[in-house]
């Protein structure tokens, strides 16, 4: 089971990608709730779905890793605006009962540099960029 719930969040993660938006109804449980944990939102999946198709930009979205057990998924997506250097990762947590999300719980970050105190004390070194 948990294997094809991954093939459903990576076709998820595709149809975000290339805007398909009426395509993301058939992943979710008609109740199903949506949270976005750092701004204290919760959305149902008709307000899911038009956030993302009236989002301002146009977006790139690469999946970047997946865990799966028998009932939830596990996503790290990075998101970039294609004609400009912002991005951003999420951290996705899809809950399934009989196929369908019935819970997505998503953590949000932009992708920015190390606050100055960090740097002046020469704590860290760089990632590979593109790595999650």
């Amino acid at each position: 089971m948990g294997s094809n719930n991954k093939e459903k969040v990576a076709a998820f993660w595709n149809d975000m990608d290339t805007q398909t938006w009426e395509n993301l109804y058939t992943y979710f449980n008609e109740e199903a709730e949506i949270n976005w944990v750092n701004t204290n939102e919760k959305f149902t999946v008709q307000e899911f779905v038009r956030l993302n198709s009236e989002y301002p930009g146009d977006w790139r979205i690469e999946l970047q890793r997946m865990e799966a057990t028998d009932s939830s998924v596990v996503s790290v997506v990075k998101v970039k605006l294609k004609d400009q250097e912002v991005s951003v990762h999420g951290v996705s947590f899809f809950e399934f009962s009989h196929g369908k999300i019935v819970l997505l719980t998503e953590y949000w970050g932009d992708d920015t540099v190390p606050p100055q105190w960090r740097t002046d004390k020469q704590i860290g070194t760089p990632m590979e960029r593109g790595k999650s």
